[in-house]
């Protein structure tokens, strides 16, 4: 193999650290740098391209996931790139109407993983959702979460959970008495469960009876009360029906 054929390392370890990272979902650089026996300094300056590309998102505890992008490259024009297309318009207006940042997420490898975000009002403290999600303490997430049959349920609440806050649910018996009211709703809270100030609604958002993605509004709770959460509940399931109608349509 002459020089001119030699792969170049920099790309070999870009695409090293995007398997590792595919493999674990979250992973922080010092992680990374012991996992490859890379210097931090290289790992950190290809996360940063990566990043830069928007191949990979930074969560707010400084760890790194794939960004919505590799649902793209996986799928090609599918399910997820259809979903954004057909929600875009929906969640601007939403956002506008609203001032709040609007998402639409999906559900992969027990998390919710959010595809498309609109913001809403620019606003000096400005809390924001991370893209990547546990089930359990989002209200995206509670979406999925409703719809698994009940042993997957009991199966994911056997598994040990955080508990992120004094309100966060984490156990199998609590959560039952939730879901019952999302299944009768379509609405589920993210009560200040995953951050203290922070709060979330959801809504799910089927296509003739298949779950695509949960629709989600976020910010800082005393600002949502303020709004009024019975105008942002109508507002999600507005919303959500113009998104299933658009789907649909095409399906």
């Amino acid at each position: 193999m002459n020089n001119k054929d030699q792969p170049i390392k920099a790309i070999v370890n870009a695409c090293k650290i995007l398997d590792l990272i595919s493999e674990n979902t979250l992973m922080g650089i010092s992680e990374i740098s012991r996992e490859l026996e890379l210097p931090k300094t290289t790992v950190f300056r290809i996360i940063k391209t990566l990043e830069a590309s928007d191949l990979l998102i930074q969560t707010k505890d400084d760890l790194y996931a794939l960004s919505y992008k590799f649902l793209k490259f996986k799928y090609g024009v599918d399910e997820d790139t259809n979903l954004i297309k057909h929600s875009k318009d929906a969640l601007a207006k939403m956002a506008d109407c609203f001032g709040e940042t609007v998402n639409l997420a999906v559900h992969r490898a027990e998390k919710s993983i959010v595809i498309y975000s609109q913001e809403g009002e620019d606003y000096t403290l400005n809390p924001k959702v991370s893209p990547v999600s546990e089930l359990y303490c989002s209200a995206t997430g509670k979406i999925f979460l409703t719809q698994m049959y009940d042993n997957k349920i009991k199966a994911y609440y056997d598994q040990a959970h955080t508990k992120r806050t004094i309100n966060t649910i984490v156990s199998y018996k609590e959560f039952l008495k939730e879901r019952n009211k999302i299944l009768k709703t379509k609405i589920s809270y993210d009560d200040e469960e995953y951050e203290y100030g922070l709060s979330c609604i959801a809504t799910p958002i089927i296509v003739k009876g298949n779950l695509l993605a949960a629709l989600g509004i976020s910010g800082p709770t005393t600002r949502l009360k303020h709004k009024g959460y019975k105008k942002l509940e109508k507002g999600l399931l507005e919303t959500a029906k113009v998104i299933e109608e658009s789907i649909a349509s095409v399906r």
